[in-house]
């Protein structure tokens, strides 16, 4: 079910499970400044999904203390739905637009920064009925798991989004 990953939902598709739908090109490259994994995930979902390409960039900014996820993509069509998905046991403040603050373990925070033209922000506490989500009762310490979810507000061929994850 990977709906509950950190993954992209296109035209309401989420990626598919088994060795058929695993991710192309990826390449890793580390050296003083940061460290990057870079791979199409465009493979790792169904063809309704409507993907040509989906660039993925996950790096460790070392210089700005920081990670960047970027995603570079282009569709079949427009997007009737393109959904991002954060699961988090931290508490969550989506009170100021463009930014999400995260609050952990000892009052840490994290912020997501995000382009708030682009995305709207919700959160919801996934289902733990099934045996599949038994773990969302039983791991994690007690704490509830929950899902955030930004919603593109435009319909779009292609395109580029920037997600920066911060300690402040």
């Amino acid at each position: 079910q990977s709906q509950y990953h950190n993954l992209p939902i296109v035209n309401g598709v989420g990626q598919k499970d088994g060795r058929e739908f695993e991710a192309r090109n990826v390449k890793c490259t580390i050296n003083e400044r940061d460290a990057s994994l870079q791979m199409d995930i465009a493979a790792a979902y169904p063809k309704e999904a409507g993907i040509v390409t989906w660039n993925r960039t996950v790096t460790l900014n070392r210089t700005r203390n920081r990670v960047e996820l970027t995603d570079d993509y282009v569709l079949t069509e427009k997007t009737k739905s393109l959904q991002q998905v954060f699961m988090t046991i931290c508490g969550i403040d989506v009170s100021k637009e463009g930014k999400i603050k995260l609050t952990g373990a000892n009052d840490t925070e994290l912020f997501i920064q995000y382009d708030p033209a682009m995305w709207s922000v919700t959160t919801e506490q996934p289902s733990t009925e099934g045996m599949e989500y038994s773990s969302f009762k039983t791991k994690w310490g007690g704490k509830k798991v929950m899902r955030i979810i930004l919603s593109s507000k435009k319909d779009v061929l292609k395109g580029r989004s920037k997600f920066t994850f911060e300690k402040k």
